[in-house]
């Protein structure tokens, strides 16, 4: 087998199709390694393709602070809440998990909301709700469903904290390119939280 090597690579890559190679770019650039990006780079320049979506790759494959990360949710937690239109608390996210039962067959959803702490917290207790009714109905949810009740527990404890949540942070690391193209534009920003983010 030939050593992985940069210049294999950027072989392997000038032998694929456009369609290929697009497809790899928006969906599959995330975890390239340093030494890749430069040949991801030339590639990309080498077809003419927009190198604004370079940009979108090394954010991808940027190592951001947990600080950095905060600044970004800081951007989001003046705004009015989605659900209640109240703006009494400043938002926070949540990561909501159900899990239900149906015989041999199990259904999970997995969703980030970016709400108030209130809002939040009815979200996760009704997600409690549905996962202790109908999670244990079939094998695998019999063994999930604790594990599920837990993290549930655990996001509504994060819920009624000061500071952004871990969910908040993942919700702002899965939207980047789309926070920092429109980070000084409000209304941009406020669209990307009125709809779940599915995990």
């Amino acid at each position: 087998m030939p050593e992985l090597n940069t210049s294999n690579i950027a072989t392997y890559y000038a032998q694929m199709s456009d369609n290929d190679f697009n497809f790899f770019v928006v969906n599959n650039a995330a975890g390239l390694r340093p030494e890749i990006m430069p040949v991801v780079y030339e590639e990309m320049k080498r077809r003419g393709m927009d190198m604004q979506l370079f940009k979108q790759i090394e954010n991808q494959n940027r190592s951001w602070t947990d600080e950095e990360l905060n600044d970004f949710c800081e951007l989001f937690r003046n705004f009015t809440c989605p659900v209640c239109r109240q703006d009494e608390y400043l938002l926070n996210a949540a990561l909501i998990q159900t899990i239900t039962g149906a015989i041999l067959l199990t259904f999970r959803a997995d969703y980030i909301h970016v709400n108030c702490a209130r809002c939040l917290n009815k979200a996760t207790l009704n997600a409690m709700l549905i996962t202790l009714v109908s999670g244990w109905w079939s094998q695998s949810g019999l063994l999930r469903t604790p594990g599920i009740l837990f993290d549930l527990f655990e996001t509504w404890r994060a819920n009624n904290k000061a500071e952004p949540s871990g969910a908040f942070r993942k919700f702002v690391l899965m939207h980047i390119d789309f926070i920092q193209q429109y980070k000084q534009q409000p209304e941009q920003l406020f669209s990307l939280i009125q709809q779940k983010t599915i995990l």
